[in-house]
C-alpha cells in the first residue's frame, strides 16, 4: 500500500512561506518561486497548497489536523542577488521526503545571514558604469555619458525630491 500525501504540519508551512519569502526578496520571480515551492511541497509528502504571492508578502494554505491553516509571512526590503537565487534553487531541488523542517529553515538562515559578494562600492562603480553605457547606447553625447556614469542624475533626482517636486519632474 503507497502512502499519499500527508497533512501539512505548521512547521512545514513556515519553511514554505520562509523559502518563498526568501526567493522573492532575493529578486526571482513569482512563477518560478511558486514552482519551487511546489517541489518542495510535494517533496516533503504535503498534498495540494494554495500560495499566494504579493510585492510585499507570501501566504500558504494547507490542511492540517483536519483543519486548513493559512500563513502569512512579510517580505521585507527587496533585492536582486543572483547567488541567493542559485542557493534556494539549489535548496529547493536537494529537498527528500525525510527532510526536517528544522533543517531546512537551518540552511534557508544560513542563505539569508550571508555576507554580500561585491561590497556597496563596488555595486555603486557597476552601476555608474551601466548608466554610462546605457547613455552611449541611446546616442548621447560625452557630457551626458560622463554624467550618467558619475551618478549626475542621482543628485539631480535628490534636489526634486528636496523641494518636493513631482515624481514626473525626477524622472
Amino acid at each position: 500500500m503507497t502512502e499519499g500525501p500527508r497533512e501539512a504540519s505548521a512547521d512545514t508551512l513556515e519553511v514554505l512561506a520562509q523559502f518563498a519569502a526568501s526567493m522573492m526578496r532575493a529578486g526571482n520571480t513569482a512563477v518560478r518561486a511558486r514552482e519551487l515551492m511546489e517541489l518542495m511541497a510535494s517533496r516533503l509528502g504535503v498534498g495540494t497548497i494554495a500560495v499566494n504571492l504579493s510585492l510585499d508578502s507570501v501566504t500558504v494554505n494547507a490542511r492540517h489536523s483536519g483543519q486548513s491553516t493559512t500563513l502569512m509571512r512579510m517580505l521585507g526590503p527587496p533585492g536582486v542577488n543572483a547567488w541567493r537565487i542559485g542557493q534556494l534553487e539549489q535548496l529547493a531541488k536537494s529537498v527528500e521526503p525525510s527532510t526536517a523542517p528544522r533543517d531546512i529553515a537551518a540552511r534557508l538562515n544560513e542563505i539569508e545571514a550571508a555576507a554580500p559578494q561585491y561590497s556597496k562600492v563596488q555595486v555603486a562603480i557597476a552601476i555608474g558604469l551601466a548608466s554610462g553605457s546605457f547613455a552611449f547606447l541611446n546616442g548621447v553625447g560625452l557630457p551626458e555619458i560622463i554624467a550618467a556614469a558619475a551618478g549626475r542624475h542621482h543628485g539631480f533626482r535628490n534636489v526634486c525630491r528636496d523641494h518636493r517636486l513631482g515624481e514626473i519632474a525626477r524622472v
